[in-house]
C-alpha cells in the first residue's frame, strides 16, 4: 500500500502583504520553504508525539523506514511529495502479551490466551474470539508472529515454505516429524496482521498533527525568507 501527500505553497500575498518587488523572488522563497516543511513532515510521521506512534502501538523505527520524500519543490513546481509505503504490519509489531512461546506438545504452562492492541487508546484485547486459537511462535527461519493453524495435510518432507496467499496474508508451512518411519504432519500457519504504515498515517488525528507541524515550519521559513529579502533592500 502507498500513501502520497503533498506540501503546497500558500498565497504569498498573505505572507508578504504586497511588498513591492518581491514577486521575482517569490518562487525561490516558496520552494525553499516548502522543502523545509516537507522535511519536517517526514520527521513528524515517525515521532512519538506527532506521527503514527502517537496513536498506534508501533515503534518509531518501524515508521521512519517507510517514509520518503520522492519530489522536492523547485521554482516551477511549488510542491513537494512525501510517500509512505508498506504492507500490513504483523500483529507482533504492536502490543502483544504474553510474548511466551506456545509449545506444541506440552499444554501445561502454555498461555491460556494471548492479548493484543493496535491503538494506544484501547486496552489489550483477548484474541481467543478468533477462529482457531492464536498463539505466539517463532518459525525455523526466525520469524516471530501471532499465528493460527489454518488446516493440515500429509507431506513426506521437512521444510518451511513461505509464500503469499491473498492480499496482505502470509502463510507459513511448518512441518514436524510425527513418528520415525511415518509421514509428516503439516500445519498451515496463518500470521495475524495489524494496519500498514500508510493506513496509520491516513488516520485523521495523525494526519492533522503532521500537517500542523508542516504548516508551522512553512510559515516560519517564509517569515525568515521575507525578513532576509527586506534586509537586503536596506543595504
Amino acid at each position: 500500500m502507498i500513501k502520497n501527500f503533498e506540501i503546497r505553497a500558500p498565497d504569498l500575498k498573505d505572507i508578504t502583504g504586497g511588498i513591492e518587488g518581491i514577486g521575482k523572488q517569490s518562487s525561490g522563497m516558496l520552494s525553499r520553504s516548502i522543502n523545509r516543511a516537507a522535511t519536517t513532515a517526514k520527521t513528524a510521521i515517525g515521532r512519538s508525539k506527532t506521527g503514527a506512534p502517537s496513536v498506534y502501538r508501533i515503534k518509531t523505527g518501524e515508521v521512519n523506514s517507510a517514509s520518503k520524500i520522492i519530489r522536492n519543490a523547485d521554482k516551477k513546481n511549488l510542491f513537494a511529495i512525501i510517500s509512505v509505503k508498506g504492507r500490513s504490519r504483523p500483529l507482533i509489531k504492536f502490543a502483544v502479551s504474553p510474548k511466551r512461546l506456545a509449545k506444541r506438545r506440552k499444554s501445561s504452562g502454555n498461555p491460556k490466551s494471548y492479548k493484543a492492541a493496535v491503538m494506544k487508546s484501547g486496552s489489550l484485547k483477548n484474541l481467543n474470539h478468533l477462529k482457531n486459537k492464536p498463539f505466539f511462535a517463532i518459525t525455523k527461519n526466525g520469524t516471530e508472529g501471532i499465528f493460527s493453524r489454518k488446516d493440515s495435510k500429509i507431506q513426506k518432507q521437512i521444510r518451511i515454505v513461505r509464500r503469499l496467499k491473498g492480499k496482505g496474508v502470509r502463510v507459513y508451512t511448518y512441518k514436524t516429524k510425527v513418528k520415525t518411519g511415518e509421514p509428516y504432519q503439516t500445519d498451515i500457519l496463518q500470521m495475524h496482521f495489524g494496519p500498514s504504515i500508510p493506513q496509520m498515517v491516513e488516520n485523521n488525528d495523525v494526519m492533522s498533527r503532521i500537517q500542523k507541524e508542516a504548516n508551522k515550519t512553512l510559515q516560519k521559513r517564509l517569515d525568515h525568507e521575507v525578513s532576509r529579502y527586506l534586509e537586503r533592500l536596506k543595504k
